[in-house]
């Protein structure tokens, strides 16, 4: 431990005379921020071109100011002195740059040096004075650069030299290239006549398709999905009561379609336009000249040039046709209203008998009538169906959306069906207590016609479950029953109009084939989707999904 109140130690000429030649360099006073010299090597004079005179007792920045223009210097030894303070402990600075001045250059030089810097402590334990060791590096550090630049040019040389070889080794395969260029250029000239022969038969196809097209009297229509551009064929002017020079538009062709049908079709319109894949629609339209017409819309959306997708399709007037099936649909619907009166009037004699023999206990009579009263069910239910078909395809069926329990209702439908169905079980499997807003009789047809169906198709004891849950923000409804299945290719067609599935396993079973149909058209109207999935012999599962209620 030292007095750092008394600097005579090494101030004194017997210190000075051994500090001379040492290999340390400096003695200095930790009197922030002046670092005053006390004692200095002759090698340190040397290295920095000084006299003792111009060093002792004067401060380390004052005598060896530095580069000016390059406070860097001095900062990072003043940065390591600091550190030396605070820490008490020696800090290495391996190498920094210094400019000393050379008087006999008459100019600053660069210098290269590596620092010690040692603490020295008092009687307190606080660091007093300061011992700074410093070697000179230049030579290494300029040698270092000079080796580096030597194997750079080294490296530039080989590269060098590998690409005199890569270059003579491409100027051989340019010559093969070029004698294969001269092969390729013989086949390109042929894949061009070929081209030139196939566009040929293009544009011939292209006029064939045309006048198919105009003697099909089929009106046609391109739409840029991104820039909405509509074009109109001449023949789809006309089916909206327009002459070839009038301007049809997306907006105007929507505004044309018959309210009954418009909100729907302008849906399934934008979404068409979003999403890639086929487009079919049929309804009818009020052309600009006062007459409605009924078409048939076929489209599909595709990725044309820098993904920009493109809707496109033709118009079909099926007027003629759609008339001829609404005067049947009104005929059916006319038979069926006939029918529902005397149907009626026989179900009402049918409870009045059946509650006279529960009253005289004949059991074969109550047997019997609850039969007939099974049979009169089963012709009312196909009856309502020809009616909801025909007001289905005439666009007059009216929904009556409100908001309703889910739950409730597939557990009263359950329980209508388990007083006249004796040969299955019928259960609720899990069912969550949810609202949906929608037509609480036409949803109600659907799951009985799901139900109905799962029973027809299953063999008698056979457990049928019903389910709903709330599965991506809508309700999802479904049947499950262990019947006999349906075939992979017959899913495809089984919810078209009087589609009926023929098998052995179905020859007995009654029914017209518009169940399932009336079911689609009923759950389209409510924006939802139904499906199926079914393995021959296992049985098979329907469902459906509804928006939640708002």
């Amino acid at each position: 431990m030292l007095n750092s109140k008394n600097d005579s130690f090494y101030t004194s000429s017997s210190f000075q005379d051994f500090f001379k030649t040492s290999c340390q360099s400096l003695i200095l006073k930790a009197d922030l921020p002046f670092f005053t010299i006390l004692a200095v090597s002759d090698n340190y004079l040397k290295l920095t071109h000084k006299t003792r005179d111009e060093v002792l007792n004067r401060g380390l920045f004052e005598v060896y100011p530095g580069n000016r223009a390059d406070l860097s210097e001095q900062f990072s030894v003043f940065s390591s002195f600091k550190k030396v303070l605070e820490l008490r402990q020696a800090d290495v600075l391996p190498t920094f740059k210094y400019e000393i001045y050379l008087p006999e250059l008459g100019e600053m030089s660069t210098q290269y040096w590596s620092n010690l810097n040692e603490p020295l402590l008092d009687a307190e334990g606080n660091v007093a004075y300061l011992i700074n060791t410093t070697a000179n590096v230049t030579s290494q550090i300029l040698n270092n650069r000079e080796l580096s630049e030597v194997k750079k040019l080294q490296k530039d040389f080989n590269n060098e030299q590998e690409l005199n070889v890569e270059l003579l080794a491409s100027n051989e395969n340019l010559a093969q290239d070029n004698a294969q260029l001269g092969i390729e250029q013989k086949i390109l000239q042929d894949l061009i006549a070929k081209l030139t022969e196939s566009e040929a038969k293009v544009e011939q196809a292209e006029l064939t398709m045309r006048l198919a097209i105009e003697a099909a009297n089929v009106g046609t229509w391109y739409m840029d999905c991104e820039s909405g551009t509509f074009q109109a064929s001449t023949r789809l002017k006309e089916l909206f009561g327009l002459y070839p020079e009038n301007t049809l538009t997306l907006s105007y062709f929507i505004a044309q379609i018959d309210s009954s049908h418009r909100e729907q079709i302008e849906i399934t319109i934008k979404k068409a336009v979003t999403t890639v894949g086929p487009y079919d629609e049929t309804y009818p339209i009020n052309g600009f000249d006062n007459k409605t017409r009924w078409v048939r819309v076929l489209g599909n959306t595709s990725v044309q040039h820098d993904d920009c997708l493109a809707f496109t399709g033709v118009v079909i007037n099926i007027t003629e046709l759609k008339e001829d099936e609404l005067r049947k649909n009104d005929f059916i619907s006319m038979v069926s209203h006939e029918l529902k009166t005397p149907l009626t009037s026989i179900a009402g004699y049918g409870q009045l008998l059946n509650s006279r023999a529960k009253k005289n206990e004949d059991v074969f009579m109550t047997g019997t009538l609850g039969k007939m009263n099974i049979q009169i069910k089963k012709m009312t239910d196909m009856i309502n169906g020809f009616l909801d078909k025909g007001h289905l395809e005439s666009g007059k069926i009216q929904l009556h959306f409100k908001a309703f329990n889910i739950a409730d209702l597939v557990n009263e439908l359950i329980d209508e069906i388990r007083l006249t169905v004796i040969t299955h079980i019928v259960n609720v499997g899990h069912c969550d207590e949810v609202h949906v807003f929608a037509d609480r009789n036409k949803i109600g047809n659907v799951i009985s016609n799901l139900l109905s169906n799962a029973i027809k198709y299953s063999p008698k004891g056979r457990y049928i479950e019903v389910n709903c849950a709330i599965i991506a923000n809508q309700v999802q409804v479904s049947v499950k029953d262990e019947g006999i299945g349906i075939t992979p290719s017959e899913i495809e067609k089984l919810f078209e109009r009087y589609h009926r599935v023929k098998t052995e396993q179905t020859e007995n079973i009654s029914g017209f084939g518009i169940g399932l149909y009336l079911c689609v058209e009923i759950i389209k109207r409510h924006q939802g989707r139904i499906w199926v999935e079914s393995k021959p012999g296992t049985g098979s599962t329907f469902y459906f999904n509804l928006p939640l209620s708002a």
